[in-house]
């Protein structure tokens, strides 16, 4: 089943922190060319199989909102490189990563990353395009 939300290049990049602080968090051309092979290689696999509700917790960054966020300088989320996911709870945040997992293993998605916090609050996913030619 299809999930019931449909991610789009423009709530990757929507951001409830950088409204509130007013920071621009508008992704520059290669960083949208970038969420664009994001969305081709790993979120419509994930959404043609998940069977629930798909949240974008964080998605692209500007270096100020990353910075803001205490988030690693050479993040992924900077390049539009990356996504985290949330299912909307902990069981079924497992409930994706297992899947997320299996997906990758059998090669139907081609994530380069995917790593969970400790509580288990979201899915970071991610496609970076030097490491996915390097693993060939």
């Amino acid at each position: 089943m299809k999930s019931e939300n449909i991610i789009t290049l423009d709530n990757l990049s929507s951001s409830a922190t950088a409204q509130r602080y007013g920071i621009d968090n508008t992704p520059p051309e290669a960083a949208r060319c970038m969420l664009a092979i994001l969305m081709h290689r790993v979120i419509e696999p994930i959404e043609r199989e998940w069977d629930g509700r798909l949240i974008v917790a964080s998605g692209y960054r500007c270096p100020q909102l990353n910075a803001l966020l205490e988030g690693s300088r050479h993040s992924h989320h900077i390049l539009g490189c990356a996504v985290d996911l949330t299912a909307g709870s902990k069981k079924a945040n497992k409930r994706l990563r297992h899947l997320l997992l299996t997906m990758q293993r059998e090669g139907r998605l081609r994530a380069t990353h995917i790593i969970t916090d400790r509580q288990l609050r979201w899915i970071h996913v991610a496609y970076v395009p030097s490491i996915a030619v390097a693993r060939r």
